[in-house]
């Protein structure tokens, strides 16, 4: 391989290592970034007491898994029986 080469070589990879490195970190706060609100919720909720805190939160880690459950329902359904239809038709 020439020198040129070489150094082409080089800085392709160096940028494609600082590009996936970027990703990955993007990615990564992305997905530890409360994107439910439940932190704020937390954080503004009327002084209670330690029984009702913990059924306000219990309350919310339930709906928040109903919420995941019914998408997850849906989406079974689309790929289930939405797709095969439409490639039918």
């Amino acid at each position: 391989m020439t020198k040129r080469a070489t150094r082409s070589s080089t800085k392709a990879a160096r940028f494609a290592a600082n590009a996936t490195e970027k990703a990955i970190t993007r990615l990564g706060r992305w997905a530890i970034t409360d994107h439910t609100g439940t932190a704020k919720l937390l954080a503004n909720l009327l002084p209670m007491g330690f029984i009702d805190t913990l059924i306000t939160v219990a309350v919310t880690v339930l709906c928040s898994l109903l919420g995941a459950a019914v998408s997850a329902a849906l989406f079974f359904l689309l790929i289930a029986y939405g797709i095969p239809l439409l490639l039918s038709l």
